[in-house]
């Protein structure tokens, strides 16, 4: 027969296990979030900002479709007339296709020198002839990319707002308390 003390024994055991998987996931998510704001943040000093005149668009198409068999997505960018071309290669996948925007940029760097570059993506709003802001990475000024924005300190410190409440299931379930 089954008493108090094993189950209270077998209570203690599981909050033990808890306590550790709670701490385990707290520190793998603060750590990236350290670790993805170490990168970016590294990104950002390095980077030099311009501003950088919106010349023109490019139109491309990113296709996207479920291997099942492979268990992953496949994934190719296109131009756009050649979407057909490309359902036809590969008949046996149901493509979900989507239009991307890249801007392209004319920018005179640190050193004096005009350059053109593709963004990342095209600025929301901005129109041909507008003038925005980049960060280009002065040994290879055609890596234009934007500055960090709000959404990616959200992105990046998600993790980190995550891993706080288990930090604090952690320490709520430490022995002493049970």
């Amino acid at each position: 027969m089954l008493g108090p003390d094993f189950l209270s024994h077998g209570v203690l055991v599981i909050l033990a296990g808890l306590r550790t998987a709670f701490l385990r996931i707290a520190q793998i998510l603060i750590f990236a979030s350290i670790a993805l704001f170490g990168i970016e943040g590294y990104r950002e000093l390095h980077d030099a900002s311009a501003p950088a005149r919106l010349i023109g668009t490019i139109e491309r198409c990113g296709m996207e479709a479920l291997e099942p068999w492979k268990k992953r997505t496949f994934r190719v960018e296109v131009k756009c007339d050649q979407v057909a071309a490309q359902k036809a290669q590969r008949p046996d996948l149901d493509f979900k296709v989507h239009q991307i925007q890249y801007g392209v940029v004319e920018f005179v760097t640190q050193a004096g020198v005009k350059t053109g570059a593709k963004t990342a993506a095209a600025p929301q709003g901005a129109k041909i002839g507008d003038t925005i802001a980049i960060a280009y990475d002065p040994d290879n000024p055609t890596d234009v990319r934007g500055h960090l924005t709000s959404v990616h300190l959200a992105f990046y410190g998600l993790p980190f707002c995550v891993g706080l409440p288990f930090l604090g299931l952690w320490r709520l379930l430490k022995p002493s308390r049970i």
